[in-house]
């Protein structure tokens, strides 16, 4: 029987790296348990971006990448997936983390998810 704490894959939608050899796998993982979204790379977790969520609004106070793979847009591709989930969730977002609210200001097409 599966828990409460299995963790639900959240859409990527940039599946691999981009960067390397191209073998490298990415993928968004939602721990709702511990309320974070993970970035994996072939299966070693790589990043994280905590989160709460009230009123259907999920709030980002943190978002940090492994400092051995700092440098690979990796916390793009953790924001990106964050945000398609949240998309897909039909709720908002309060990104009280710098480097979230900038990647939202980078990407305009994210600035509808929001919270007002």
């Amino acid at each position: 029987m599966a828990s409460s704490s299995a963790p639900s894959p959240a859409p990527d939608p940039s599946s691999d790296s981009g960067s390397g050899s191209g073998a490298e796998r990415l993928t968004v993982v939602d721990r709702r348990a511990e309320h974070r979204y993970e970035l994996h790379l072939d299966g070693e977790r790589v990043g994280l971006a905590s989160y709460s969520i009230h009123d259907d609004v999920v709030t980002i106070p943190h978002v940090e990448t492994d400092p051995a793979h700092r440098g690979k847009n990796f916390a793009a591709r953790l924001m990106g997936g964050v945000l398609a989930d949240i998309r897909n969730r039909d709720l908002t977002v309060r990104p009280i983390c710098p480097y979230a609210d900038a990647y939202m200001r980078r990407n305009p097409d994210t600035e509808n998810l929001r919270a007002r």
